[in-house]
């Protein structure tokens, strides 16, 4: 009976000792999430590259306000603001045929001075109100301005409005697997 005793006492510990031996000396695999090139993101389940594909846009935009994860904002553009500015004659003025209206310079001649179209500025024109999903900025105060790429993803309608829906698309993460086992050559 002692002997059946120690006996299955020593299979057991045989086969932990065998058991914890087999696991330290063989290769495992561990499977990691790492966040793909921001260039690639994912909107509605599709993979998108944001740089080669002509479905993402570029805008700039105006923060409205953030209602169940999504931000309304304003686009708009900027446009340059000109005013003409009057430049006098320089090196002599005009020649007696200029002085009537023959032979009068062109727009890259400044010698005979005139009036010119010069750029003083720039002004905002706002354009149509949007819905943007994923906006990956971190602090958005009413009036802030910022600038996103995204897509046409369809429509957002809230109360009485229906506006454009936008997505700046989710971060795409790729599983990279690894191993402990070392390759002998």
């Amino acid at each position: 009976m002692k002997t059946k005793i120690v006996s299955a006492v020593i299979a057991v510990t045989a086969t932990l000792v065998w058991q914890v031996a087999a696991q330290t000396n063989s290769p495992s695999l561990v499977t990691n999430l790492v966040a793909a090139h921001p260039d690639f993101r994912r909107v509605n389940g599709q993979l998108y590259n944001v740089e080669k594909s002509v479905l993402w846009q570029k805008m700039d935009l105006q923060f409205v306000r953030e209602t169940e994860g999504v931000v309304i904002a304003r686009r708009f553009t900027r446009e340059p603001v000109y005013e003409s500015q009057y430049y006098p004659p320089s090196g002599g003025g005009l020649t007696a045929n200029q002085s009537i209206g023959a032979y009068a310079p062109g727009p890259s001649t400044y010698s005979s001075g005139g009036y010119r179209k010069v750029q003083t500025g720039t002004t905002k024109v706002f354009g149509a109100t949007i819905a943007l999903r994923n906006c990956r900025q971190h602090v958005l105060t009413t009036g802030k301005e910022f600038t996103v790429t995204a897509m046409r993803a369809g429509t957002y309608e809230k109360g009485a409005g229906i506006l454009q829906l936008w997505d700046n698309g989710e971060t795409n993460w790729v599983q990279v697997v690894t191993s402990n086992s070392k390759i002998k050559p």
